[in-house]
């Protein structure tokens, strides 16, 4: 799995490396309010995967990014597909009931400088740039974030990036068309080839309803099914919490196999145990809150192991071919790209890109196999 290059914590004044321990999650650190997570990759972050436990409520936090002088506030992506009745709208933010992942827009911060177009990519400078004015134990520039604790207190067991580009890199994209690089400069740039990539990867996980990137999901509605429940992605990495409506509210459910329910990660699946489950909540009194649309509530997160799924090198030449394939649809690039180009014409070499592309992602969909 994919890790962070540092992780620092910075509490009452001091700053220690805890890049290993959060890393493989051997051991846990309690954050309270006024602590700090300092967070460095070598690509853009578009997310962070969190493993808290023994969460004080209510925990508060807020994910910041450098723009050359402070911290400015990342905002938090918006699901309105996954509001829950009650839930206000204009009040939305991941509120951690266990593991999840927070993910922020692009360039969408509060105060944040001109100069910086894209807030969540902006390096910090080297050495001692932090504002704080400690010295890092880390001289190498990286693209930093830091989560900061406001209010509450949580025993974090671990965390992991959500990168911008997770499946194909831009310099990957470069060298497949016979390219040196993409600049910031000359069209096509670096930052339009990065939202392509995300674009297609974006499509071969909706396609295959697999993804090996982290993936969130919060208060995702699904119907009460005795039998068991499905989630809509695979494979599931945690599920935090499973809540069951009783007519009023939603109860949370308790998980394991001598309780209420079982989760089965290499399926995605659900199982809910019995008679446990009949004797609390599935009795006559309780079936017809169960029974209605959207009973059930789920908090969790799906996303295989993308550096050592043996499909990896698929999954890579698919998303590098439908994303090259239409970098070159979009615009006549034909001078600057030696990929094939001078051997086939122009659209037959398209359309051998994107029909390899699909063919691939057909076959990375599949049957659903243990």
């Amino acid at each position: 799995m994919r890790r962070f290059e540092n992780v620092w914590r910075s509490s009452g004044g001091a700053i220690t490396d805890v890049t290993q321990t959060l890393g493989d999650g051997s051991a846990s650190i309690t954050m309270v309010a006024g602590d700090k997570l300092y967070l460095g990759a070598d690509e853009w972050i578009a997310g962070v995967y969190i493993d808290p436990s023994v969460l004080t409520a209510p925990f508060g936090y807020v994910f910041e990014a450098y723009d050359a002088d402070a911290w400015r506030p990342l905002a938090q992506q918006e699901r309105y597909d996954q509001l829950s009745t009650g839930f206000a709208q204009a009040a939305q933010g991941f509120a951690f009931t266990g593991p999840g992942v927070v993910f922020w827009g692009k360039g969408a911060a509060t105060g944040r400088s001109s100069s910086q177009p894209y807030l969540h990519a902006t390096a910090t400078p080297r050495a001692t740039g932090f504002p704080e004015g400690v010295a890092v134990p880390e001289t190498e520039e990286r693209y930093w974030v830091r989560m900061r604790v406001t209010s509450g207190s949580a025993q974090v067991n671990r965390v992991l990036p959500r990168l911008y580009n997770s499946y194909v890199t831009v310099d990957q994209v470069a060298s497949f068309l016979g390219l040196p690089t993409f600049d910031d400069t000359h069209s096509p740039t670096r930052d339009t080839v990065r939202d392509m990539i995300v674009g297609i990867e974006d499509w071969l996980d909706n396609w295959t309803r697999k993804t090996w990137r982290l993936q969130g999901f919060q208060n995702d509605s699904y119907d009460f099914n005795p039998a068991g429940i499905l989630l809509r992605m695979r494979p599931g990495f945690a599920v935090a919490q499973l809540r069951l409506w009783n007519g009023n509210s939603f109860d949370v459910m308790t998980q394991g196999r001598g309780h209420d329910y079982w989760y089965d990660p290499r399926l995605s699946l659900i199982t809910f145990t019995f008679p446990s489950f009949r004797m609390r909540q599935y009795g006559a009194v309780m079936s017809r809150s169960a029974n209605q649309p959207g009973s059930i509530q789920i908090d969790w997160v799906a996303g295989g192991d993308y550096e050592t799924d043996p499909r990896r090198t698929l999954v890579w030449d698919t998303v590098v071919r439908r994303v090259c394939a239409d970098l070159v649809t979009q615009s006549d690039w034909t001078g600057l790209i030696s990929s094939g180009l001078e051997v086939l014409p122009k659209i037959e070499k398209i359309r051998e890109w994107a029909e390899r592309a699909q063919q691939q992602a057909d076959e990375l969909r599949g049957l659903i196999t243990v």
